[in-house]
């Protein structure tokens, strides 16, 4: 799920035969044309988290021998207070 630049992104990862969390899978994020940086690894619910840079951004998941990469992420606008009255 896409977050607003600053704000928390949240990668599950599945095993796409059963369906079951992925735990122990490396996970990059590059932002722009920039190298990728691991953020961690994904714990027992198969879950990691980063936060959302302000430019475009691309997540890989890393589990040899099996690469997925999601390309072009944007973050969100920023949410902002309004005032009902």
């Amino acid at each position: 799920e896409r977050s607003y630049a600053g704000g928390p992104v949240t990668v599950t990862v599945l095993d796409e035969e059963t369906g079951d969390p992925a735990p122990d899978v490396t996970v990059t994020k590059s932002v722009g044309d920039g190298d990728s940086r691991t953020i961690g690894t994904t714990d027992a619910d198969g879950v990691v988290r980063t936060l959302s840079p302000a430019e475009p951004y691309r997540i890989t998941v890393v589990d040899e021998p099996r690469v997925v990469v999601v390309d072009d992420l944007r973050p969100i606008s920023t949410p902002r207070l309004v005032d009902d009255e």
